[in-house]
This record gives structure tokens, sequence and C-alpha cells, in this order.
């Protein structure tokens, strides 16, 4: 609500969640004006602040939130700030998207100054030099976290960027292979180095960096388990090892008993250090070297080519044709909910809801058997 000149005004976030606030200090020697923001959970704790803020003015001492501030400096505030409880690939991914697109296109505006459609412009700016859809819609969800982190500094009163819809994203049919498939690849990878990785990967869902990350001491064979405890990324021209992706993904994947016989035999012709899988000078496998030698057995296996990440989604798949349910496949892959696991693999499930959709006398029969 707007209140008489000079008392300041206040008005919900943008969002719904919590009170903003604004009052003018005085004007710039251009006669723009010089505000301060402040912000709450509730309109009284906002109009609070205001009064503390006009006691000031009236002392003398008060000063305009830093409306200098351009968005190229907020915005290194911000990853700074993130840089404390962010994962070392989720903080590459965010400066990377920071420094190629955003800063170069919204870093000279001034924060006070930004609007709706600046925000605009990044993205049609994006989608017209042949961005994906996707790219631009991370690009938005960064601006959108960096302005709430200045909106709750009082940096400025609102976060323009709120309502801004992202571009749609064309989903991508996901790529799997049948069970013939997987055969004649795991036949073509008999007797390589990597023939463990792949079949474990293709059983377990794992994704290559728990693979890589895997040591021996995580694997019980007593009680035919493995515990995902890391992963290895590649990040900044170098391997480093890390949590896994998500809370969820620190689990415990029950081993089949030809896994199991998998394992110890790539144990006993590889197993020269504590890592399960390692390169012949014991290191840690390179993720592009992986992927590399992948490429090359699809090839040879003559089977459709898919990313190394797909042989989770083949094993996903295979699950769910096994009337596995998504709870389990969840637990498995190491998903945060079931919920998001029905979502990703909806098409599979929906194949499976149709295959169950038999008549009375069909279900008697099966009963029956």
């Amino acid at each position: 609500m707007k209140r008489s000149n000079g008392e300041g005004s206040i008005c919900r976030r943008s969002n719904g969640k919590g009170w903003v606030g604004s009052l003018t200090l005085g004007h710039d020697e251009n006669g723009k004006q010089l505000r301060r923001f402040v912000s709450g959970d509730t309109q009284q704790e906002v109009r609070a602040k205001l009064d503390a803020i006009k006691q000031e003015r009236e002392r003398g001492t008060a000063a305009p939130s830093n409306a200098r501030l351009t968005v190229a400096e907020a915005v290194d505030r911000w990853l700074t700030y993130k840089a404390r409880d962010l994962r070392l690939t989720t903080m590459t991914d965010y400066r990377t998207h920071c420094q190629k697109f955003i800063v170069p296109k919204l870093g000279s505006v001034r924060l006070d100054k930004l609007t709706a459609m600046h925000v605009e412009d990044l993205l049609v700016s994006m989608l017209d030099s042949g961005q994906s859809a996707a790219r631009a819609t991370r690009c938005l969800k960064i601006v959108k976290m960096a302005l709430s982190q200045a909106v709750d500094w009082e940096l400025v009163g609102r976060n323009v960027a709120e309502r801004i819809k992202p571009p749609k994203v064309q989903r991508q049919e996901m790529k799997v292979w049948n069970p013939a498939e997987v055969q004649r690849f795991l036949t073509a990878a008999e007797g390589h180095r990597y023939h463990a990785l792949f079949y474990l990967a293709l059983v377990s869902g794992m994704r290559r960096g728990e693979m890589l990350g895997l040591r021996w001491s995580d694997v019980d064979t007593a009680r035919a388990q493995l515990t995902v405890a890391r992963s290895v990324v590649y990040v900044a021209g170098g391997l480093h090892v890390s949590e896994p992706k998500t809370a969820a993904g620190k689990r415990v994947i029950t081993l089949s008993p030809d896994v199991l016989e998998v394992l110890t035999a790539h144990r006993l012709t590889y197993g020269v250090n504590e890592l399960v899988f390692s390169s012949s000078k014991g290191n840690f496998l390179n993720p592009s070297n992986v992927a590399r030698k992948f490429e090359v057995l699809c090839q040879r296996a003559s089977v459709p080519h898919i990313r190394f990440h797909d042989l989770r989604h083949t094993s996903a798949s295979l699950l769910i044709r096994s009337n596995v349910s998504a709870k389990v496949v969840s637990d498995r892959l190491g998903h945060a909910d079931s919920g998001f696991t029905l979502r990703t693999y909806v098409h599979v499930f929906d194949d499976q809801r149709r295959a169950a959709a038999l008549s009375l006398g069909e279900m008697l029969r099966e009963a029956g058997d």
C-alpha cells in the first residue's frame, strides 16, 4: 500500500511470500530518486523498519540501498554467497552461465534500474543466437535466484524476473536399449577393461561419476550390496571427488549373484588398488575416456547410439518393464522421491498400465494359472 509523500510504500513480494517496502531519501545530481528498500515476513515488520529509517533520515545518517550497484556486481556477490553451500559442479554451472550469457547482456545495467524487459531481452537474444530453450531457462532460473537474494539483502524492492515465464523446452524422447540390444553390447564388451563398469551401469542405474568413485570397501560381497558414497566429476580442467548429486544419492544398492560374479572377476584381473574402476596406472578414470570407449563398443555391437548416461535410463526402463515398483526404482536410482521417477519414465509406466488393462476373463485365467 502507498503512504503519504515521504512516508514510503509497502507491498507484498511478487511471489506472495513476505512484504517489501521502500522509502525515498533524496535525489542524485541527475534528479533520480535515492531509495532504501526493506523486507520482512509481515507488513508490521516492514513498517517498523521504514519508521527506523525515517528516524535515521531525520538524523542525517540514512544511506540509500546500494543504488549504483550493477547487475554484474550483484551477481558476483551472490555467487560468492552461494559458494559456501553448493557443490563444486553446481557452482561451476552457475558461474559458466553468468559469465557467458547473463553478465555480457545485463552486467552493465544498474541493479535498481533493471526491468522485466531487460530479462526478457536476455532470453530472446539467447534463443536468436541459437542457444537452446533449456539453456535460456537455466539462465532465467539463475537470474531469479540472484534477484531474490538481492531483495532479501534489501538492495532492491522487488524481483523483476519473478513472473517471467521460461521458454518452452521441447522434451527429447528418451533413448534406451531393449533387452536384445543390451545383450549384444555386453557380448561386444566382454574381455574389455570396462566390461564390469558397463555391466554395473546397466544393472544398477548408477551415475557414471558414482561408479568412477566406487571403492572396494564400498562393496559388501557377504551382504550382496554396495554403498554409493561419493562421485568423481570433471570440473575446471581436473577430476574432483564430491558427494553424490542429492541427499538421496547416498544409498545402498542390492546386487544380484551375476553382478557379484562379474565384479569378482574384474577384481582378480584389474584390482590393483582401492578403486573398483581405475586406469592402468591406478588413477581415477577420465569420464571422457570412458565415453569414447563406450562409443567404440556401441559401433562394434551394432546397437543404436545412445549416451553413456542413457545406460541409467535403460536400467530404469528394464526394471519398470519387469514390474518393479516406482518406489524401488526411485530408491535404486537415488531419486529424491518416486514422483520424480514417475514423471521421468511416464511413458514406460504408461506401457505397463496399458499392459495391465486385462479383461475380467484374462484376469481370471491369469489368477488360475
